[in-house]
């Protein structure tokens, strides 16, 4: 779907991404634990673009290792980044 508001296509998208993995994941999950995740949209939407700031700067902490101030500005924004997610995904468990 195609949204001239850039906010409300990146919404869009994240909600797209989300309801498609759990569509897929669903069955399995059943299968296997037999439980059905309640909270994937809301984790989905908070987590996924989280996670894409988490994958650039583990890249850029690892091109700039060889600069080890540089490097260790993004590992301490990684580090803080990732105790938000688990602190967000133990407060929606």
């Amino acid at each position: 779907m195609y949204l001239k508001n850039k906010a409300l296509s990146f919404v869009w998208d994240l909600i797209s991404v989300t309801i498609a993995a759990q569509l897929v994941t669903t069955p399995i999950s059943i299968f296997y634990f037999h439980q059905f995740p309640t909270y994937f949209l809301l984790s989905g939407i908070v987590l996924v673009p989280i996670t894409s700031f988490v994958i650039y700067l583990t890249l850029l902490s690892l091109a700039f290792s060889m600069f080890p101030a540089v490097s260790h500005v993004f590992t301490i924004g990684l580090k803080y980044l990732v105790i938000f997610m688990n602190q967000f995904t133990t407060f929606i468990e």
